[in-house]
């Protein structure tokens, strides 16, 4: 019993052996394989009437815009955008007509960029006679007004102009299908890896009651200080392992089959919101590091919370309760502390909206970006809740 390594193998295999993990495995890997690939099923219609396949119509838009890539977004690029959606009928699901598919498809997302900056509609960008300085200072003053509105502190209002004001265009417009899908992608594989855990872990301390093996366990006392350890390292390995594994694979298949292209496109054209002077590529990679950090903690509440319960199914139920409940649940923006608490839960903060967004940790007059504090402040929590876990579980004799 006082063989640490001997004790973590025999718990790590204690999850991985069982029917329910291994179910759990092929529907993530099932769910994994077909999340990026989503918007690729089925047919696409025009005026109701299908015209051709997903996938067809995506390989048009592709091209269309592999071709734009790579241009600077001044007034050349602006005019043919304005001019390709003029060709567009003004109607309300303006995207499914011929005229978008014929002449706009490839021009989306810097029509995108434009009514994020200007805050014009579809008719008034149409009617519109492109000027880039008046659309890159258009976007800073947006994005000003836009903090003002957010019921941040005069610090953060301070910290995140003096950002935005540092962003200055053009900007080059690069494809970067690969960085927007994982960006799309990442609440669903976040959900999907906290729900795993839950599934998976909920059970593993109060099974020993059930299988009659804490008796055995409880009586040897080098057993009982080493093996909540043996079990919580075990956990933790199992979900790191399998989030580490499907981030892994999420990645290939979007780079390996939407091209590795748009590392470098910058982030504040995909979400508006943000001052941070960073890449989609840079985004994809500290969102899905900060996912693991995420998974880390998880795994520790639910298992400190098996212990604590000793019983598996309440603690599945608390913990998807708490999955489901951050899908549904925000707080207005003037409730700032309860909101910002309940966001940066481990089972709501990997999103990128919360990650990346305004609110930060000030601290002595500094403000700390959240996805730099976030990591640290959830292994704080984790070690916390490890010793805390860990004296329950020793003070517990055996019936």
């Amino acid at each position: 019993m006082n063989n640490f390594g001997t004790l973590y193998k025999y718990e790590v295999k204690k999850i991985v052996c069982k029917k329910l993990f291994a179910v759990m495995c092929v529907l993530l890997l099932v769910l994994i394989a077909l999340t990026p690939f989503s918007s690729l099923f089925g047919a696409y219609y025009e005026n109701g009437e299908p015209v051709g396949s997903s996938l067809d119509i995506y390989k048009i838009e592709q091209s269309r815009k592999m071709a734009l890539s790579g241009r600077t977004i001044d007034n050349e690029l602006l005019k043919e955008t304005v001019e390709a959606y003029r060709q567009v009928p003004d109607e309300l699901r303006y995207t499914s007509t011929p005229e978008y598919r014929e002449y706009a498809i490839g021009y989306n997302e810097i029509f995108s960029f434009i009514r994020m900056s200007t805050g014009m509609d579809f008719k008034a960008i149409k009617a519109w006679e492109p000027d880039e300085e008046e659309l890159y200072k258009s976007r800073k003053e947006t994005l000003n007004r836009y903090f003002e509105e957010s019921f941040i502190t005069d610090a953060e209002l301070k910290f995140w102009k003096e950002k935005n004001d540092k962003i200055d265009g053009p900007f080059t417009y690069t494809y970067h299908d690969a960085y927007e899908i994982l960006i799309d992608s990442f609440q669903t594989v976040s959900v999907i890896v906290m729900a795993f855990i839950a599934i998976v872990l909920s059970g593993l301390f109060p099974n020993e009651k059930v299988l009659k093996t804490d008796q055995l366990i409880l009586s040897n006392v080098l057993g009982r200080k080493s093996t909540f350890a043996a079990k919580l390292l075990a956990g933790i390995t199992v979900s790191l392992g399998c989030s580490l594994i499907l981030s892994a694979i999420l990645f290939v298949e979007c780079l390996g089959y939407y091209g590795t292209q748009g590392f470098e496109f910058p982030f504040i054209m995909v979400f508006s919101a943000s001052a941070i002077d960073i890449s989609v590529g840079q985004v994809c990679v500290i969102a899905y590091l900060v996912l693991q950090a995420a998974v880390l903690l998880w795994a520790i509440i639910v298992m400190v919370m098996s212990e604590f319960l000793k019983n598996g199914i309440a603690t599945l139920a608390i913990s998807m309760v708490f999955i489901i409940a951050g899908g549904m649940i925000s707080f207005p923006v003037s409730m700032r502390v309860a909101g910002q608490i309940w966001d940066w839960l481990p089972t709501n903060y990997p999103a990128i909206w919360n990650m990346f967004d305004e609110r930060t940790l000030p601290v002595a007059g500094k403000c700390f970006i959240s996805w730099k504090v976030v990591p640290i402040i959830y292994l704080l929590i984790g070690a916390v809740l490890f010793f805390i876990g860990k004296r329950k579980y020793e003070r517990v004799s055996a019936e």
